[in-house]
C-alpha cells in the first residue's frame, strides 16, 4: 500500500506498528465518490472531492469552499492530497 510505518513499542514490549497521518484521513465520504474536507464542525468545510466523468474517462474534480475548480485528478487519493497542500499547508506551522 505504500503507507510509511513506523513502530512504537509500549511498556509489555508488544511493537505494533504506527501508520503515518495523510490528509486523506481528515476526508468523509459522504456518499460513494464524494468526499468533503473540513477543518472541523466550527469552520466548516473547506474543500470537496468529487468522482466526475471527463469524456469517457474517470477522475476526481477538487473544489474549494466557494465552488471554485481546484484541479481534475486520477485518483481521490491523489486529489485529497492537493486540496491539503494547496489550502491547509501553506497555514501549517514550519520547522
Amino acid at each position: 500500500m505504500g503507507t510509511n510505518k513506523r513502530y512504537a513499542a509500549k511498556s509489555d514490549t508488544r511493537v505494533r506498528p504506527v501508520v503515518a497521518w495523510h490528509p486523506i484521513l481528515d476526508a468523509t465520504e459522504l456518499h460513494p465518490g464524494y468526499r468533503v474536507l473540513a477543518v472541523s464542525s466550527t469552520f466548516g468545510i473547506y474543500a470537496t472531492v468529487r468522482l466526475v466523468r471527463r469524456g469517457d474517462q474517470l477522475g476526481y474534480r477538487a473544489e474549494n469552499e466557494s465552488g471554485e475548480t481546484l484541479g481534475f485528478y486520477v485518483t481521490s487519493r491523489s486529489a485529497v492530497s492537493s486540496v491539503w497542500s494547496l489550502t491547509i499547508e501553506p497555514h501549517s506551522p514550519r520547522d
